[in-house]
């Protein structure tokens, strides 16, 4: 699956900026040649060349140049603008191969790690979607939600995948990810507007949450979205220690924990009929891809820390 297309609309408003630029390249093509033109005509009759060839010709041959000349100005523009629409294509392919690349490096580590990655953008990106958040804001939210686990590369192993309850330290440790996460995204210039979601995305609505304990609106809207798409997944995934619920108990999971753990505005959008029917759909076509692949599901490490609404 490629990346929630949200690229190709970002790209849009460079697309059309250059249509404006072709046009007015030939508006001023067009008033110069007919400048040119007029004064060419002019000194023609002035000099009585239209009365050796014929006044009607002699005007059509003017028009006749500029025509064929502003058609051809017209197709080299397009031409122009198909191949920086190519290379806008063909970078954006890259990025997304960036992005893929760390999901890919988290699965190597833990598998479970890696498609939870992929499924909570998807997740994430539905819910951002019917919140109609902006086009860059909708990409922002898929491609965080995406890397919003990469900082669980610099987890020990023994720690990460733990079937068992983690120590006082070992849970300090798993809750540093969001840190590392973010750090990592904020050395490199294409992924470091990132990082705030990554370092929040387990931040709570009441601030019981961690690193910085944010509450409220301090937390960025997106890791706000991140989070709840991260639970969906979490408590609809298996586990080591448990079996995978269902999505219905998840929805009803999300909606005990609304104004505790999640922000309701967040959360009363997942639990809009169409968006609870898209994440449940969602949910089915990648057990069924995961179960196609690996002919079972595959039991999955111990989540950072254990999801437990407040009562």
């Amino acid at each position: 699956m490629s990346l929630f297309p949200v690229g190709q609309l970002r790209d849009a408003p460079v697309l059309q900026a250059l249509v404006r630029r072709d046009r007015r390249v030939l508006q001023l093509y067009f008033g110069a040649g007919l400048l040119f033109v007029t004064l060419a005509e002019w000194l023609g009759i002035h000099f009585q060349v239209a009365d050796r060839i014929g006044i009607e010709l002699f005007l059509l041959r003017g028009v006749f140049y500029i025509t064929i000349t502003a058609a051809l100005w017209a197709w080299l523009l397009h031409v122009n603008r198909i191949r920086i629409q190519q290379l806008m294509e063909r970078n954006r392919h890259h990025y997304e191969a960036v992005l893929k690349a760390y999901d890919s490096a988290l699965t190597l580590k833990d598998t479970y790690t890696g498609g939870h990655g992929r499924r909570v953008a998807l997740y994430a990106a539905t819910i951002a979607e019917a919140m109609s958040l902006s086009e860059d804001e909708l990409e922002q939210v898929y491609q965080a939600a995406l890397l919003h686990d990469i900082g669980k590369i610099g987890i020990p192993d023994a720690i990460l995948t733990k079937p068992g309850r983690l120590t006082e330290c070992e849970s300090a440790i798993i809750c540093s990810h969001p840190d590392k996460g973010a750090d990592i995204l904020q050395g490199l210039p294409q992924l470091c507007e990132l990082a705030p979601l990554v370092r929040h995305h387990h931040e709570r609505w009441d601030g019981a949450g961690y690193p910085a304990r944010l509450k409220g609106e301090a937390i960025p809207l997106g890791a706000r979205i991140i989070a709840v798409a991260d639970v969906f997944d979490a408590v609809t995934s298996d586990r080591s220690y448990r079996s995978a619920s269902t999505a219905g108990q998840a929805l009803a999971l999300l909606r005990e924990a609304r104004g505790s753990h999640f922000d309701p505005a967040v959360i009363d959008c997942a639990l809009a009929k169409e968006v609870a029917r898209a994440l449940e759909t969602y949910m089915d076509l990648e057990i069924d891809a995961l179960r196609w692949t690996n002919g079972s599901a595959v039991p999955s490490a111990k989540d950072s820390v254990a999801f437990m609404p407040r009562k």
